[in-house]
């Protein structure tokens, strides 16, 4: 399974309860894959949502701000400054 759901994040796989996205960083250009804990169908779902203007907090509430981050802009974590000015 492979879906490209923009730019470049991908859907990669997934089963009932996890999905892993996939995309690259684009400072660093490499590839990262986090899985979050709800099945395909709902994260294309609420995807969906969010692109069409939803707010990402609303769209997935219970994604911590770093994995909203990584959907949204597709920055790592290494690359996204941080709070203490580094």
């Amino acid at each position: 399974m492979k879906k490209m759901m923009n730019r470049n994040l991908y859907i990669v796989d997934g089963d009932d309860n996890s999905t892993w996205i996939r995309t690259v960083c684009p400072f660093c250009g490499k590839q990262y894959t986090f899985v979050v804990d709800i099945n395909p169908d709902e994260f294309s779902k609420r995807f969906d949502a969010y692109m069409a203007g939803g707010l990402i907090q609303d769209c997935f509430p219970e994604f911590d701000a770093d994995t909203r981050e990584f959907i949204h802009t597709g920055i790592c974590n290494d690359c996204y400054p941080s709070d203490d000015g580094e």
